[in-house]
């Protein structure tokens, strides 16, 4: 979900609005005569945003007529436990850094297995490497952090890359080949 504040370069994205239902803000808009731009692309149902928006929680709705309130204070709740792995996972990353932002192997291993994964997904963030998914998480878990310790590992991403060297765990540019 959306945080209704969020740090955005040197100051602050807000989004007063966000919890207002939109038939409240157009209601506002028409009888003070406000105009807008709606953007084309909110009605092309081909992209699955717009499928949802416009064919899957209309029939929601008049089904749970709540739903909406449900929702958004479920994606409230989802935010705030975000935050908390991201706490957690400082914490945890304080714990397990070395220089060269590297991680140690020995310092991930004494965590549990969702603190080790929590602490993974935190600190690729830091690199600017997108989440990985699942099975790569898991991928990267067996061959990086339990593998044999005289291998030495890579796994490859788009833009980056993970390898161990002498127990610690490196995340670097993709060299171009020699």
């Amino acid at each position: 979900a959306m945080p209704r504040e969020a740090k955005f370069d040197k100051g602050w994205h807000a989004r007063p609005l966000l919890g207002t239902p939109r038939a409240e803000l157009e209601a506002y808009a028409m009888t003070n005569e406000l105009r807008w731009i709606e953007d084309p692309s909110n009605q092309d149902t081909s992209l699955d945003r717009n499928f949802l928006r416009h064919e899957v929680l209309p029939q929601l709705s008049s089904r749970w007529p709540q739903m909406g309130k449900v929702l958004a204070r479920s994606a409230g709740h989802f935010a705030e436990s975000a935050a908390l792995l991201d706490e957690l996972a400082a914490l945890d990353l304080s714990a397990c850094v070395v220089e060269d932002r590297a991680l140690s192997i020995a310092g991930i291993g004494e965590l549990s297995a969702p603190r080790r994964r929590n602490l993974l997904r935190y600190w690729l963030r830091g690199h600017d490497q997108q989440v990985p998914s699942t099975v790569q998480l898991q991928q990267i878990e067996q061959d990086m952090l339990l593998g044999r310790a005289d291998a030495e590992p890579v796994f490859q991403f788009a833009t980056r890359q993970l390898r161990r060297y002498r127990d610690r765990l490196y995340c670097l540019s993709i060299l171009p080949p020699a």
